[in-house]
């Protein structure tokens, strides 16, 4: 279980910056299940 933002930054598969923000990512079965696909997380400033 995740109970942090750091502990979910760690297990991030990778990282880019893009024009809205931070783009964080992470493959299928890495959080979540697998039919749920890639997860995408973007932090805006």
């Amino acid at each position: 279980m995740i109970s942090t933002g750091e502990a979910l930054i760690e297990r991030a598969d990778g990282a880019a910056f893009v024009g809205g923000g931070i783009l964080f990512y992470f493959h299928p079965y890495n959080i979540g299940c697998g039919a749920e696909g890639q997860y995408n997380i973007v932090i805006a400033p």
